[in-house]
């Protein structure tokens, strides 16, 4: 029988992944962002921001100032490109995110032919070096590169974006270059905090 189905399960609402991300790396207060890098990125900060829940909390804060509702405590404006939405009744989220994230590592993964674990961990463990060493800001061979391989989400939502590569020479080895894409990607990031 349905009825008697029903009165033994509990309903729950959802919760999006982005809440979910940011109480689970504890950036629940606003001297924290979460940043996640999956296959997208995102950067997020939790802010308090309460509602006023009735028509009688309104008035009063409309008599407390002899009138008129002066008080902003509900209403934010995100910055250009960013998100803003309700967690709770005391909170917002705000924020931004990339289509492309780890994807850019991947998709340079398999355009430099790094296809054994042993070749890309190989690579990598030499993207680490150069960032130690520091080696990166004596060499003149700079290779930079804009990751909108699918698009561009935020921060100006333009779906036909196209990325880009600068700076490569034949003197570039698939390190520099893959540390060139880690750096896009956190240059982007960067533009949503």
């Amino acid at each position: 029988n349905r009825d008697e189905v029903g009165m033994h399960c509990q309903f729950f609402l959802g919760v999006g992944d982005g809440a979910c991300a940011n109480i689970g790396s504890k950036c629940t207060t606003s001297s924290r962002i979460a940043v996640t890098v999956g296959t997208s990125a995102a950067a997020r900060v939790c802010l308090p921001l309460p509602i006023q829940s009735t028509t009688a909390d309104l008035k009063k804060d409309d008599n407390e100032d002899g009138g008129g509702t002066n008080d902003k405590s509900c209403i934010i404006t995100p910055p250009p490109g960013l998100f803003c939405y309700r967690i709770d009744k005391s909170h917002v989220l705000i924020g931004g995110a990339l289509t492309d994230g780890g994807s850019v590592v991947e998709w340079a993964r398999s355009l430099l032919g790094l296809t054994s674990n042993e070749s890309f961990d190989a690579c990598m463990e030499e993207v680490a070096r150069l960032y130690d060493s520091k080696q990166r800001k004596h060499n003149n061979n700079v290779t930079t590169v804009v990751p909108f391989l699918s698009g561009e989400r935020s921060t100006g939502y333009r779906d036909g974006a196209t990325g880009c590569i600068m700076g490569l020479t034949r003197d570039t080895t698939p390190a520099q270059f893959v540390m060139s894409c880690l750096e896009g990607v956190i240059l982007r990031i960067h533009a949503i905090l």
